[in-house]
């Protein structure tokens, strides 16, 4: 198998985007009234051990760059 020589020994880390609860208008201008802060944590790399690490420079500019497609509509 020629795909065993280039894995890494520990495996492939996966990127994690965390998310905050809710991102609508109504909740975030609750807690901006009462002073609170609701921000999500920075995307980071998470591998198959638990360790984590802050993303490089360049996975930094594939998150900037991707798109989110939306679903496509099955009409009948």
């Amino acid at each position: 198998m020629r795909g065993r020589e280039l894995r890494p020994v520990g495996g492939w880390g996966l990127m994690v985007i965390p998310m905050v609860e809710s991102q609508s208008k109504k909740v975030l201008a609750r807690a901006k009234r009462e002073g609170k802060v609701i921000a999500a944590e920075r995307p980071y790399v998470a591998f198959k051990d638990g360790t984590r690490r802050p993303i490089n420079d360049d996975e930094e500019e594939m998150f900037r760059r991707r798109k989110i497609r939306p679903f496509r509509k099955i009409v009948s």
